[in-house]
């Protein structure tokens, strides 16, 4: 991984509170990482102070890239299969000690039950994301490292 394929999947992973190796270049900043609104608007400002890129098309696109700030996420993305698992593990656990009449394989079946529900709910809203608007551009990891190195965001 080079100089600038680094700091730019630093600054992805500090704007989105993403560790580095769950970023990949084909990652798509609004569908795959919930950026849009003033989120998406942070952190163009952040990438253009420190890389020095033109986003001109860009700005004068906005609209066709990202979504207005503030539509309901129950789960904040980026929403991984693990953390939905953590989730579930500490609804588990609420359930257990307020619950302690339950015996073992009923609370492990009510902690299965909930582990399927939360990844349900968050593959409802990952992929209700990405039909909300299908046919809108997307610009990927791989874009933004590219344009770093050329100081050009070609859309």
């Amino acid at each position: 991984m080079d100089d600038i394929e680094e700091r730019v999947l630093r600054l992805i992973s500090e704007e989105r509170g993403v560790d580095l190796s769950e970023l990949n270049r084909s990652d798509r900043l609004s569908v795959d990482l919930g950026m849009d609104g003033d989120d998406a608007v942070e952190f163009f400002e952040r990438y253009d102070a420190e890389f020095n890129v033109d986003c001109s098309e860009l700005r004068s696109r906005w609209g066709d890239y990202f979504g207005p700030e503030g539509t309901w996420d129950p789960l904040p993305p980026p929403s991984s299969w693990f953390r939905q698992l953590v989730v579930s593990a500490v609804i588990g656990i609420l359930i257990a000690i307020f619950f302690p009449s339950l015996n073992g394989w009923t609370a492990l079946l009510l902690f299965l039950v909930i582990c399927v529900i939360a990844l349900l709910i968050w593959w409802q809203v990952n992929t209700l994301r990405e039909r909300k608007n299908p046919t809108s551009q997307q610009i990927t990891i791989a874009q933004l490292i590219e344009a770093a190195t050329t100081k050009r965001l070609i859309l």
